[in-house]
């Protein structure tokens, strides 16, 4: 028997595992559900805003970019949504007809036409994922600050191992 979590719905973790065994498979397990959570959490909060789910990933994208000062062009936009080109330039068509986004040339690249966040799309990110941000701070509020930290390098460690393994370049 392997240590590995079956695909498909989430069984119980197995009592016969030694428990660093069963840690981990709980672990895994965790972690598939705060996905789907999550991803639920998006569909139902993206459809009462009348938005799409791929327009708050680009967004995401878009914002994450943005503010560590190194904005997105179209194309590196697609890269990272996996997007064709012809339906990445609906998706920003679509987010700069509701004020989300901006087409501006690039300061130090006058070549570059970077796709830049609007107040108007951090406005309705904060109203859509501010429910969410309050559930999760009252939780974080039952941890110490030194389980904070643990569990906080964990889920850091956690993303970029799943980064890692969404490239294809990456897996075995």
């Amino acid at each position: 028997m392997t240590d590995d979590p079956p695909a498909g719905p989430a069984p119980s973790v197995p009592a016969a595992l030694p428990e660093a065994a069963r840690l981990r498979w709980s672990l895994a397990r965790n972690l598939q559900e705060i996905a789907l959570a999550s991803e639920r959490y998006v569909d139902v909060a993206a459809r009462t805003d009348g938005v799409h789910r791929t327009d708050l990933h680009a967004l995401n994208e878009i914002l994450r970019n943005q503010d560590a000062d190194a904005p997105l062009t179209a194309s590196e936009l697609a890269a990272r949504l996996g997007l064709s080109a012809p339906a990445t330039t609906a998706l920003i068509d679509r987010l700069e007809g509701h004020g989300h986004v901006s087409r501006e040339r690039d300061a130090r690249d006058r070549r570059r036409v970077a796709v830049l966040a609007t107040d108007e799309a951090r406005s309705t990110g904060s109203r859509i994922f501010r429910p969410l941000a309050s559930a999760l701070g009252t939780l974080a509020d039952s941890y110490t600050e030194d389980e904070l930290r643990l569990i906080d390098g964990f889920l850091s460690r956690a993303a970029t191992t799943i980064e890692q393994a969404a490239d294809p370049g990456g897996r075995d």
